[in-house]
């Protein structure tokens, strides 16, 4: 797991600079919902929860805004290296960081 979100964040910094449009992020929401990574779950009003944390996934415009919320995440006692890889790939899938929605500022 480590390794994966080594990686991850090694194509987040590589695309930092770029931006998602208001209605990619909506219908990836939309796409989403309902769905869960271990313990967080996609809530149909944009928000990534884990029951009692909520990650504001709705304004992720930009790739600096999905490295703050990983490493904010990161940062809480509870979290354990499992739960923060689970909200990395929750990221990856719902955003599609490497996908068609970012695109240079």
């Amino acid at each position: 797991m480590r390794a994966f979100c080594t990686r991850l964040l090694g194509r987040i910094m590589a695309t930092a600079s770029k931006r998602i449009s208001k209605a990619y992020l909506q219908k990836r929401i939309n796409r989403y919902a309902g769905r869960t990574w271990g313990a967080w779950k996609l809530e149909t009003n944009g928000a990534l929860s884990d029951g009692t944390y909520w990650v504001d996934i709705e304004h992720c415009y930009s790739s600096f805004e999905v490295i703050d919320w990983i490493v904010q995440v990161s940062h809480k006692t509870w979290a354990s290296h499992e739960m923060v890889g689970a909200l990395v790939e929750a990221l990856d899938e719902i955003l599609n960081i490497q996908g068609a929605g970012y695109r240079d500022v």
